[in-house]
């Protein structure tokens, strides 16, 4: 049964085209105005258009797609996570929370798309690394993956469901309580292998 959606004190996003400049410019100004937080979905997602085929594509232009991919799902993510980490330290002890937005197409267990979305499993990788690594802080480090869902980014392009759908296993993993998981990557239904 799903859980339900509780009301987050502050909402906020980095407008895409920030992702383009030094993470620098847009996670200090955010760190100021913000002074703490408890949790930090990391939700960046880019990946390569399927009339994009590779085999149509030069070597040059491949490896421009693989930059351009790898650096907003991979290191966007793991940058903007060091970077918000000093809001995370100021949250009481054990309640710091960071939820790495996946995809089933990165699971390598269910290896649910041939053509492969390897920029996310990478990602599962990074959630992994950062489970361990604050593990003797208490704080609970998970994947979730949302399924298809209706946004901006696949809009015209896929149909999915409702956002609101969606999000119900990232904020259940946002809000765990000190007893919750950690190092879990899920959605709504249950575990997903890694």
């Amino acid at each position: 049964m799903p859980h339900a959606v509780p009301k987050l004190r502050q909402s906020w996003t980095l407008p895409a085209n920030r992702w383009s400049r030094s993470p620098s410019t847009y996670i200090h100004p955010e760190r100021s105005r913000l002074g703490g937080i408890q949790a930090w979905p990391n939700r960046r997602s880019h990946q390569q258009r399927r009339s994009q085929q590779p085999e149509k594509l030069d070597l040059a232009q491949q490896r421009q797609i693989f930059h351009e991919v790898y650096e907003v799902n991979l290191f966007g993510a793991a940058m903007v996570t060091e970077g918000f980490t000093p809001l995370l330290e100021k949250a009481s002890a054990g309640l710091a929370r960071i939820v790495f937005v996946s995809s089933h197409t990165g699971s390598l267990g269910l290896r649910v798309d041939p053509s492969g979305t390897d920029s996310k499993a990478a990602l599962n990788m990074i959630t992994l690394h950062y489970a361990a690594k604050f593990q003797g802080k208490g704080w609970k480090v998970n994947g979730s993956c949302p399924n298809l869902t209706d946004t901006n980014f696949t809009r015209g392009w896929l149909t999915g469901r409702p956002a609101s759908e969606s999000v119900v296993n990232i904020v259940r993993l946002a809000t765990l309580s000190v007893d919750g998981e950690s190092g879990v990557y899920s959605d709504e239904n249950g575990v997903v292998p890694w």
